[in-house]
């Protein structure tokens, strides 16, 4: 479709647009060409092949990290908590369902697509973290959402006292999980004495 609108606009536009692609890729291909070492970490790919251990537990690590608990590192989440409350988890589990019975739709393969791929780039160890597939998971915990109400609403279809009652405790379960992730993020991360000791600096040296 892109290509179809491309065609229809002037010459001069698509040659603005190809200029200042090129420019802006120009540094990129610039130091590829100087460093091919580069070459890996920009596809995601690690160094060094893992071994048939490590792949287990990278790939064990993603669920566990997700929906049990975090990784052990206070530098970049609250030792002990798992990315995902258990609203999250349950609306994830009902928007992957609802959404695998939409595979015909672009944005769902899309999205199944890039949890995919990112799971396999996480497994062999490359540079990619979990907080890629965050906002495709939430893609798929609003999709459950969505789902939800639908079959609220269609139970309940004319019944407005019935719509609002499910639409309120929806949405009371929503600002619940942003209540909890606010003081998760703003509370009890920066206050919890291993990231306090983490991000501790020694005193400057008179």
């Amino acid at each position: 479709r892109l290509f179809r609108e491309m065609k229809r606009v002037p010459l001069w536009f698509n040659a603005l647009i190809g200029l200042t692609g090129a420019v802006l890729l120009f540094p990129l291909v610039w130091s590829l060409t100087k460093d091919q070492s580069l070459i890996k970490p920009l596809l995601g790919l690690p160094e060094s092949v893992p071994s048939i251990n490590q792949l287990i537990t990278n790939a064990i690590n993603i669920p566990r990290h997700i929906f049990v608990r975090g990784p052990s590192n206070p530098e970049k989440w609250l030792p002990g908590t798992s990315y995902l409350d258990i609203f999250s988890t349950m609306m994830l589990f009902i928007g992957a369902y609802w959404s695998f019975f939409k595979l015909g739709l672009d944005r769902v393969r899309a999205t199944f697509g890039v949890i995919i791929l990112g799971s396999i780039l996480i497994t062999v160890g490359g540079p990619i973290s979990i907080a890629l597939l965050l906002p495709f998971l939430y893609l798929l915990i609003t999709a459950g959402m969505t789902f939800m109400l639908q079959q609220w609403f269609t139970v309940f279809p004319r019944n407005p006292i019935a719509r609002t009652i499910g639409t309120s405790l929806l949405s009371l379960a929503v600002l619940v999980s942003v209540f909890y992730n606010i003081n998760h993020y703003f509370i009890a991360w920066p206050n919890t004495p291993s990231v306090r000791q983490t991000f501790s600096r020694p005193p400057l040296l008179k």
